[in-house]
């Protein structure tokens, strides 16, 4: 009896451990409990983080204007990670929200997205209004969204995710703050009705095919301490006419000024390389002006234009031999091209 008794209070014992763990994994952490289910408050589902905020991942509720809460059951709103529909057991759909136009994230919510699509569901939102406290939009965060209008960036931001606002097609403008230090790669693509963009001098990183395929974009401004254009950040913005390189500038990769509008362009001082078909297929280009003295190479195509076009290019005294065998290698014109 005494060893039954045993047993039985070593199990007793044992269950109230594996309670208590399971409790605390239930209190903190992304999940809420261990087969991924969540936290229910009124149409939202969340979870705890390991300090005690929360995380909002999803959404059911199809009201015109969202407004998230700063607080749910006392404990503060720090990040805003998903407005989808919860299946339950870590499962989403993308929520078919047809009612909301705009969506208001308080003050106190420090990221926005996290796995990407989490407000793809909302197709008609118009206006999303974001804190100054936001420091992250995450990768695919307002993708696809594409009756997004407006959007109010928050002054504190530092990076904007890959694809953040992929395909919105109404996005007609954005004001990025100083301090936003990185543009990951396909940000702003394929924002067909973007005109004009303005990059403040604190970013240092812009990603590949950053603004490629803006086919409307105009006006741009890059920043003071950019040193690579990367592939494609520019291709195919047809209505692109003109842009000036900042002197930081010390490489332009593939592709990263292909198929635009431009007609004239000035490869600044301490560009050492131009990459493959940079400037090619530009069939407006009559004029590029190289005050680079540091070219190492002009990689295959790099200005190549069409067989019926006059291009001239002028270059410093000093390397006109160099630059015009190197440009010859590289098979850079398809037309006429004067070197002087």
């Amino acid at each position: 009896m005494k060893k039954i008794s045993r047993s039985i209070l070593w199990i007793l014992l044992m269950t109230a451990v594996v309670g208590f763990a399971h409790a605390d994994t239930v209190k903190a952490g992304y999940w809420a409990g261990e087969d991924g289910d969540l936290y229910t408050y009124g149409k939202y589902k969340y979870s705890i983080d390991s300090d005690g905020s929360v995380i909002i991942w999803g959404y059911t509720g199809n009201e015109t204007t969202v407004k998230i809460p700063a607080e749910i059951e006392g404990r503060p709103v720090r990040h805003v990670w998903g407005l989808m529909e919860y299946k339950g057991k870590g499962m989403y759909t993308y929520y078919k929200n047809n009612k909301t136009r705009e969506i208001i994230v308080p003050d106190g919510v420090v990221s926005i997205g996290r796995f990407g699509d989490l407000y793809r569901g909302c197709v008609n939102v118009k206006q999303v209004i974001l804190p100054d406290s936001v420091t992250k939009i995450y990768a695919d965060t307002f993708g696809y969204c594409e009756k997004l209008e407006t959007i109010r960036i928050s002054r504190g931001l530092k990076e904007i995710g890959v694809c953040a606002f992929h395909k919105c097609k109404s996005l007609k403008r954005i004001e990025l703050p100083d301090g936003l230090e990185k543009i990951d790669e396909d940000a702003f693509a394929d924002c067909s009705a973007l005109k004009e963009i303005s990059i403040p001098d604190t970013v240092t990183t812009i990603g590949n095919e950053a603004f490629t395929s803006c086919e409307n974009l105009k006006n741009v401004k890059l920043p003071q301490n950019l040193t690579v254009i990367k592939s494609n950040t520019f291709s195919m913005c047809y209505k692109l006419k003109e842009i000036k390189i900042p002197k930081s500038v010390k490489e332009i990769r593939t592709r990263a000024f292909a198929n635009t509008g431009l007609t004239s362009v000035t490869i600044p001082e301490n560009v050492t390389k131009i990459g493959r078909q940079a400037f090619a297929y530009n069939p407006h280009l009559k004029k590029i002006t190289v005050r680079s003295k540091k070219i190492k190479s002009f990689e295959y195509k790099a200005f190549l234009t069409g067989s019926k076009s006059k291009v001239t290019i002028d270059v410093p005294n000093q390397c006109i031999k160099k630059y015009k065998r190197m440009l010859k290698k590289a098979k850079s014109f398809g037309g006429k091209m004067k070197i002087k």
